[in-house]
């Protein structure tokens, strides 16, 4: 009796401590979770308070993404067919060319009270003809031709270097975006399932 007793207490203690080990397992995984979710909403906060940033890069959970898409985006996937669900990467340009330096712009006489203006740069070209109307000058631009040419470069991203051997990672990719004029802002949002 007291032989089947210990068996009875050996089994419950190795079920118990089975037990103790896959709810651990459980947890631990939980736990890491929460932390890289606190993570990824932690940098997701740092990039869009960040100053004078040149790219913004954001990573969304599905449902984040799908919720955060602005109705022009939106209306942009449904014209090309693309389900929100299936998007993995979005990236969203601005180029910006400021120019603030006054400079003459050569104005040529084409009648009496009316001018031809042109001005261009690396990247543009504006052309407009000017004339008095009553008390004031009225201005109708007949031409803005703006052509920026812009290289997306993309390249394996280097996993570690060991003296002259080099080892590149297959599924890291990383992105270069090189404008012709101006300069250029991306936000970038991986959605991760």
């Amino acid at each position: 009796m007291i032989s089947k007793a210990k068996t009875y207490l050996i089994i419950a203690g190795v079920l118990f401590f089975v037990a103790l080990s896959v709810s651990n397992y459980f947890n631990a995984k939980a736990v890491k979770r929460w932390k890289a979710e606190a993570i990824r909403q932690g940098n997701n906060v740092k990039e869009l308070t960040a100053l004078n940033k040149q790219q913004i890069e954001l990573n969304y959970t599905q449902s984040e993404y799908v919720s955060s898409l602005s109705a022009e985006n939106s209306n942009l996937l449904k014209q090309l067919q693309i389900k929100p669900k299936t998007v993995v990467k979005f990236v969203e340009r601005e180029v910006i060319i400021k120019d603030t330096v006054v400079k003459e712009v050569p104005v040529y006489v084409t009648g009496k009270d009316y001018w031809h203006i042109s001005d261009k740069g690396k990247c543009w070209k504006w052309e407009a003809d000017a004339y008095l109307w009553n008390d004031s000058l009225k201005i109708d631009r007949t031409l803005f031709d703006y052509q920026n040419k812009t290289r997306d470069i993309f390249v394996k991203k280097l996993k570690f270097k060991f003296l002259f051997i080099k080892i590149y990672s297959s599924k890291e990719i990383n992105q270069v975006t090189i404008p012709e004029c101006g300069s250029e802002i991306r936000r970038i949002v991986n959605v991760i399932k």
